[in-house]
């Protein structure tokens, strides 16, 4: 079974959770809540892996929160697990059988190395009011294995995309798949590609503007690495200008 390796060990925190879901997959963190708990929305995924983040960045990501209730779900509060984790405005109202966006963002400029927080969200679900939410990351460090160059970009209005050289550092094949966020903002030139050893790719970055918030934004890309049994996680700041 394939592990999806942030850094040599997994996190902590994020370990017992894992653990206690049976398997340390990411494939099956979608087994949370425990069997027989009824939580008041189902996630895209209890915990999302930026994998290696560079050093005073800002990232996020969307979690879609689904109601698979018979009667409309309100969150009435995003409790953030520390200072550096920024939530959404609420309410949101999620209707019967509907999905909505809940985006966190991460500002890393006071952390280095392994990282894991975490989010409660609070609800007007009688039953089971609140759940939580994780996410992990590996802050100011980067694989010696790849590279992608640059690291982070900004988009402003006129700027209509940016183009990344993925390489290879070793002699060995790597399969790249290329993970854009749920907000569908972004689109990239290419998903998926393979890289021989010591070889490099391009892909394009593209904004979609009119689905951008006006104002400063942020986003990311997420490049998923697999070389063998070993898989990782680079995470690429995307800040948007819209005026």
């Amino acid at each position: 079974m394939r592990r999806l390796v942030i850094l040599g060990s997994m996190f902590l925190v994020l370990a017992g959770l894992l653990t206690a879901a049976g398997s340390n997959d990411e494939r099956n963190i979608k087994e949370f809540p425990p069997p027989g708990v009824n939580p008041p929305l189902t996630p895209s995924e209890f915990v999302w892996f930026f994998g290696y983040i560079p050093a005073n960045a800002y990232v996020t990501h969307n979690y879609v929160m689904t109601n698979n209730h018979e009667d409309t779900v309100t969150i009435t509060g995003v409790i953030p697990g520390c200072d550096c984790t920024f939530p959404p405005r609420t309410p949101i109202v999620v209707p019967p059988g509907e999905s909505r966006l809940v985006k966190i963002g991460f500002d890393t400029k006071t952390y280095s190395g392994e990282t894991n927080r975490d989010i409660h969200i609070v609800t007007d679900y009688e039953e089971n009011p609140e759940m939580d939410l994780y996410f992990a990351s590996v802050v100011a460090y980067q694989p010696r294995t790849v590279r992608i160059n640059p690291p982070s970009t900004v988009f402003i209005m006129g700027k209509e995309k940016q183009e990344f050289t993925v390489s290879n550092l070793l002699d060995s094949d790597v399969k790249v798949r290329l993970i854009l966020d749920n907000d569908s903002t972004l689109a990239t030139s290419v998903k998926e590609f393979e890289l021989d050893g010591k070889e490099s790719q391009t892909f394009t970055l593209i904004p979609y503007w009119k689905k951008l918030p006006y104002g400063p934004d942020h986003n990311g890309i997420t490049a998923e690495f697999e070389r063998g049994e070993e898989a990782f996680r680079i995470t690429i700041p995307v800040k948007t200008n819209k005026f």
